[in-house]
């Protein structure tokens, strides 16, 4: 009887470790599948791996904080239908994620960024990048500090805008 308890709680422990949000989920396995989209889900051993070969100590320390990543890339066109995105906010904002910005680019994308928190820790960033011939969406599942935020580079569209934010998560305006 021991044994199995001790199963049934490494178990329930391992499924937290690996919670992976359930609207980002139903996102992914619903949008639309073409050959030229790009779909990643980078577990935490490929990211440990991928970190020997950062040069840069501050990307390598960075990116000890990510356990999980998950890349939606479609470029050239957008195929996604608005009403998913609104679906996805939805199960997002259910899920208790904050939306932290919402702007338009350069090249006119919405871009809209997304948190999560558990106490001083974001637990999940989503960035959200929509415009009429290309879609990305980037899903972190870490521990990261909100002040860390504008330390992040990435080479996607949209992703500069993590570096406007404020060092404070009190200098945030509340809508």
């Amino acid at each position: 009887m021991k044994k199995l308890l001790f199963t049934c709680c490494i178990l329930a422990f391992a499924s937290q470790l690996s919670a992976q949000s359930r609207a980002i989920r139903d996102f992914m396995n619903n949008s639309p599948r073409q050959e030229d989209a790009i779909r990643l889900n980078i577990g935490s051993l490929a990211l440990s791996i991928g970190r020997g070969f950062v040069e840069e100590p501050e990307a390598r320390d960075w990116l000890r904080k990510i356990y999980h990543a998950t890349v939606l890339l479609y470029d050239n066109n957008n195929p996604v239908n608005p009403s998913e995105v609104s679906k996805l906010m939805a199960g997002l904002q259910r899920e208790k994620f904050e939306e932290l910005g919402y702007f338009r680019d350069e090249d006119e994308d919405m871009v809209r960024i997304l948190i999560k928190e558990d106490g001083d820790f974001i637990t999940d960033l989503v960035l959200l990048v929509e415009g009429p011939d290309n879609f990305v969406m980037l899903n972190l599942e870490g521990r990261l500090r909100y002040s860390e935020l504008n330390d992040i580079t990435l080479n996607i569209e949209g992703s500069n805008k993590l570096k406007k934010l404020p060092e404070d998560r009190k200098q945030v305006k509340k809508s």
